[in-house]
Formats: structure tokens, C-alpha cells, sequence
């Protein structure tokens, strides 16, 4: 909010930090037997930006979503370019957003259920971290569900970029000499 989190960007493969985002939640989907299901295109996974940054967007998200799935349940997670962007979406068999709750869900504190009588622990900073984040990389967020116990799904968004060749960091620049400038200059006499 203050505006002080930084960003370390460079050249990510965004398959990488999905699949790491995945194998820190595995431990928790296999304790509530939930199937984890992956759909990774690696054409679409080369963009600019923070790697630990996203993967915590991702590790988020997928929290959530084992959070609030049933034993047995299923998390999706796929990859794929739509035209100038790639699009993550994390999608679930859970609980699902009221709709009254879902333009709501990433406010700060925002929770669907507040009372003391809670399942799910949480303060609600999760998903308003996610967008902040997400918005940092130039991307956006989006919620959708069709109501409750039907599940959810959150599309994330960021910009296809061209990142530098993997080594080459330091670009070259063209330049003049400047003497064709300097003949071709009508006489100010």
C-alpha cells in the first residue's frame, strides 16, 4: 500500500514458477486427497518479471483453492497464451464465491464467512496481495464462480513479453558518427 515492494524482474519461465508454486501445496492436496491436474503450454511461459513474486501469486491462489475444495475434490491449473498475454487459471470443485461476495474478493480483510465460527483460518490479505502483485507485472485478476458449492476459478493475466536471450542482458546500441549529419546541414550563412 505504501508502495515500498520492489520488483526483481528479468526473464522468467512461468512454467517453472507454477510448478514450484505446485510442489510446495502437493503435501496439503495429498493429506485432503485432492487431485492436482496440470495443463502447462511452454510456448506460452517466457515473460519479464519477478520470479519469487509470481510464485507466491500462484502459491496463493492455489492455497486457496485446496483450502476451500472438499476431500477429493480437483485443482486445475493451466497455461496458455491468449493473444498479447498468457493466462494462468487456477480452478477448483470448492465451496465457490457468493455473488454477492464476488466483486469483494480482493479487498484487504475481506473474508466470505468473518464470524468466530470459521473453518478456514486467514486475515483476508491473500487475494489482495495476489492483485497488487499481479498489477505490479502489468497484468490483471479476475474472479469467477457460479455460486456456492460450484466452485471457482482465478484468471490471471500478465503481458506477453519479449525477454532478453538467456545470457545476453547487456544490449548493443546502434550509433552514429554523426559526420553525415554534420555535411549534409545547409550552410547557416
Amino acid at each position: 500500500v505504501t508502495g515500498k515492494m520492489r520488483l526483481d524482474v528479468q526473464s522468467v519461465d512461468l512454467c517453472d514458477v507454477i510448478r514450484r508454486a505446485i510442489d510446495t501445496v502437493t503435501p496439503a492436496a495429498t493429506a485432503r486427497e485432492i487431485e492436482l491436474q496440470t495443463s502447462l503450454d511452454p510456448q506460452a511461459s517466457r515473460i519479464v518479471g519477478d520470479a519469487s513474486r509470481l510464485e507466491q501469486v500462484f502459491w496463493n491462489l492455489l492455497s486457496n483453492a485446496i483450502k476451500f475444495t472438499p476431500q477429493q475434490g480437483k485443482v486445475q491449473v493451466s497455461l496458455e497464451r491468449v493473444g498479447a498475454h498468457v493466462e494462468v487459471r487456477v480452478s477448483d470443485t470448492g465451496q465457490g464465491i457468493a455473488a454477492d461476495l464476488l466483486p469483494f474478493v480482493f479487498d484487504r480483510f475481506r473474508q466470505g464467512n468473518a464470524s468466530a465460527q470459521r473453518r478456514h483460518g486467514g486475515i483476508g490479505l491473500g487475494l489482495s496481495l495476489v492483485k497488487h502483485l499481479v498489477e505490479m507485472h502489468g497484468g490483471t485478476v479476475v474472479a469467477q464462480s457460479a455460486g456456492a458449492d460450484q466452485g471457482s476459478t482465478f484468471v490471471v493475466s500478465l503481458p506477453l513479453q519479449i525477454a532478453p536471450p538467456e545470457g545476453g542482458d547487456q544490449r548493443i546500441h546502434p550509433t552514429a558518427d554523426g559526420s553525415t549529419l554534420r555535411s549534409a546541414a545547409p550552410p547557416i550563412a
